[in-house]
């Protein structure tokens, strides 16, 4: 895999080669799974969701399901579509107490064509009277949520061939909680166009949005309904910007006063978020309040802040921890494993105590000590995982990307339970 230039002395043309060749693995990553000619089945990157009792997956053909989280059972009543799904799920879905939201997507040739959809919690029927909130483009990250208003990244919209992309805000209510009158209506509340796909997840602290795009840009938008809804979004609604070096597809993690991100650079930034706002540069790192760590290979996954240390890893395999606030490592060196890390890393409570567990793409998910990262063991999924793995009450919760729904007990890392999402039956 190619390795964007890092240093000090690399100069504007080097950096230009690297970001363009950052797009254009990006790209390989996204249509060499799911948009080739017609449609060719790809995802396997959205994780598991526990709510409720239930485990909730999205399949890699497009399709919702449920699973008891104690039981291991499939809720055979609940799934959607009933009939043919929308496309390919990329995102994991987001679930709340009365609503399951998701996005799915299909491609005929470079035409590609987004649907989202809310489906009741408990019945899994659509909340919306449309059913869908459609849009001509590619949405890859999760949803994010902010009171009624659902947020997403998207690519460029229809056949505009720009490299640019757009932050949508749609009306999330269901049709239910609206007087008659008001279920029949435009759903868009605003769109921010911005000059690169938005393909990773959003992150919603308090009123404000913070999301990455392939332009190299960390975006801090105002997303409260106190803004008039005729108000201009590129002057009105963003706050500040920060570019790097490379595209950022790494969702961002608010932590107090600070968002940590990655890049296709590979870099870890650390920004304070008092200092963005005093930036008029948009480049230039506060020395006294912000740093960047060298990870030394593309960063895809979101950062995990646990017990005072950042976790992630990269591209290159290499999973690393950082001190938050000197931004220098945690470790002695960080850890290599075979494959790339795509998912985020999670933590993992067993009877030995707590560990860090790391999907890699090739195959498996690694423990990890948290306090040196040296390897303990492994859940032995025989296939990639570039789905972040969930950890409750005992289990660990792994969508794998042959597309099965694997259940690992922490106490003896032996699989439990398996079921293969697309039909919703025990693996054979």
């Amino acid at each position: 895999m190619p390795r964007p230039a890092t240093g000090a002395g690399t100069s504007q043309r080097r950096r230009g080669l690297a970001g363009f060749a950052a797009i254009a693995f990006a790209l390989f990553v996204i249509t060499s799974t799911a948009c080739v000619g017609n449609l060719s089945p790809g995802g396997g990157w959205a994780s598991p969701v526990p709510a409720g009792g239930w485990i909730y997956q999205a399949s890699r053909n497009g399709q919702l399901f449920r699973m008891g989280a104690r039981t291991g059972e499939v809720d055979q009543s609940w799934h959607y579509p009933q009939g043919k799904p929308f496309g390919v799920i990329y995102g994991t879905p987001l679930v709340t107490e009365k609503a399951v939201y998701a996005a799915a997507y299909t491609c005929r040739g470079d035409q590609c064509n987004a649907k989202v959809f809310a489906i009741d919690v408990d019945t899994a029927l659509p909340v919306w009277s449309e059913q869908a909130f459609g849009v001509d483009t590619e949405i890859v990250g999760p949803l994010a949520l902010h009171g009624n208003t659902l947020l997403f990244g998207t690519s460029n919209i229809g056949r505009d061939k720009t490299p640019g992309g757009f932050l949508y805000a749609i009306d999330a209510t269901p049709d239910a909680d609206k007087p008659l009158a008001e279920r029949v209506g435009n759903r868009l509340k605003w769109r921010l166009p911005v000059d690169g796909k938005v393909w990773g997840g959003v992150t919603v602290d308090g009123d404000v949005a913070y999301f990455g795009a392939m332009d190299r840009t960390v975006y801090a938008v105002n997303v409260s309904d106190s803004i008039p809804a005729a108000a201009d979004p590129a002057r009105e609604r963003v706050l500040w910007r920060f570019t790097s070096n490379g595209a950022i597809v790494s969702k961002p993690v608010v932590f107090g006063d600070k968002v940590y991100v990655g890049d296709f650079d590979g870099k870890l930034y650390s920004l304070d978020i008092r200092s963005r706002k005093g930036d008029s540069t948009s480049k230039t790192l506060d020395q006294g309040r912000e740093w960047v760590y060298e990870a030394g290979a593309w960063v895809w996954s979101q950062p995990l802040i646990h017990d005072g240390v950042i976790f992630f890893g990269t591209l290159g395999g290499q999973v690393h921890a950082v001190d938050p606030a000197s931004g220098r490592s945690a470790w002695p060196s960080p850890v290599k494993l075979e494959g790339e890390i795509i998912g985020r890393p999670e933590i993992v409570r067993g009877p030995g105590g707590q560990l860090l567990a790391v999907p890699s793409n090739k195959e498996d998910v690694w423990l990890l000590d948290l306090r040196s990262g040296q390897q303990i063991g492994e859940f032995v999924t025989r296939a990639g995982v570039a789905a972040s793995p969930v950890s409750r009450e005992g289990f660990v919760f792994i969508h794998t990307l042959d597309d099965k729904l694997q259940t690992f007990a922490v106490s003896s890392r032996a699989r439990v339970n398996c079921i293969e999402t697309v039909d919703r039956k025990a693996c054979s």
